[in-house]
């Protein structure tokens, strides 16, 4: 009954970011590995089935989901080593939006203007970070409709003792060229695209029209190879795709991916990261 709930909770949740998402997913594995009996193993794939059905949108249920199992199947692993596997990533998601606070205080300047869209942990931190380092000056935040997550990431960066103005989604254009640059979070980045909430592709293309930089901030959990990410598309669909050519950087926990290298280099970090791929068919939605 408490793993129902949690997985209830999950799937209903359509507020908070990728990070606190990922978080509970690793909470719920654990949940269960404390739970299970000796049968922990041969249910475990079909927990995992359902974790990435919960946000089939969100890479980086896929790739916990992903790593667990790979654990899992590793000749003489136990239910331990799983345990330990699911709290280094954890410990490792945590600590990767601490550093893409600070890589990304490289493409700030003194008394930046910022526009950002929907809400995101790593954009929180990189925000966090250039306000306690004194260069950013101010913030445009769109209210991010359908669901008006900018309603409370525009709260929530106030808070910081910054100059934060909440604007309609429909006004990104006449607010756009009094900003420096744009910065978006994401809930997946494959060697083709990167995937965000509604309203992203608009915004990237007014960026370039108006020869503003987009930078995003993410972390590598969020990688995902484009043939083994399907993106849902309709007219209820919360995420679009915005195609790399329109992004000028990224800000990984690693470092920044230059422009002009973004495809290259993405797609040198997803081969190795998805090197091995026996576990992901256990995780093919019906």
């Amino acid at each position: 009954m408490k793993i129902e709930n949690s997985l209830h909770r999950l799937e209903k949740d359509f507020t908070s970011g990728s990070y606190e998402l990922g978080l509970m997913a690793i909470e719920i594995l654990l949940d269960y590995l404390e739970l299970s009996n000796k049968d922990w193993r041969k249910n475990l794939p079909l927990l995992c089935r359902r974790l990435v059905g919960t946000k089939p949108d969100m890479a980086t249920l896929l790739n916990i989901s992903h790593l667990t199992l790979l654990e899992s199947e590793r000749k003489n692993s136990s239910k331990e080593n799983v345990k330990r596997t699911l709290f280094k990533m954890k410990s490792d998601l945590k600590d990767s939006v601490k550093k893409i606070g600070e890589v990304g205080q490289s493409l700030l300047s003194e008394k930046s203007v910022l526009m950002t869209h929907s809400r995101s942990k790593t954009v929180f931190t990189v925000i966090q970070e250039g306000v306690k380092r004194g260069v950013i000056e101010r913030m445009y935040v769109t209210q991010s409709y359908p669901l008006g997550e900018g309603i409370i990431f525009s709260r929530e960066i106030k808070k910081l003792g910054i100059e934060t103005l909440l604007i309609p989604d429909s006004s990104m254009g006449p607010y756009l060229p009094r900003c420096d640059f744009v910065l978006l979070g994401g809930d997946a980045l494959t060697e083709k695209y990167l995937v965000n909430k509604v309203g992203s592709l608009p915004l990237a293309l007014l960026s370039r029209y108006t020869q503003k930089p987009l930078y995003c901030a993410l972390d590598t959990f969020k990688f995902i190879p484009s043939n083994l990410y399907s993106l849902r598309e309709g007219k209820n669909s919360l995420f679009e795709p915005v195609p790399l050519s329109l992004i000028s950087n990224v800000i990984t926990e690693e470092g920044v991916i230059n422009r002009g290298d973004v495809k290259k280099n993405l797609q040198s970090i997803i081969e190795k990261k998805w090197k091995k791929r026996r576990a992901i068919g256990l995780l093919k939605q019906d």
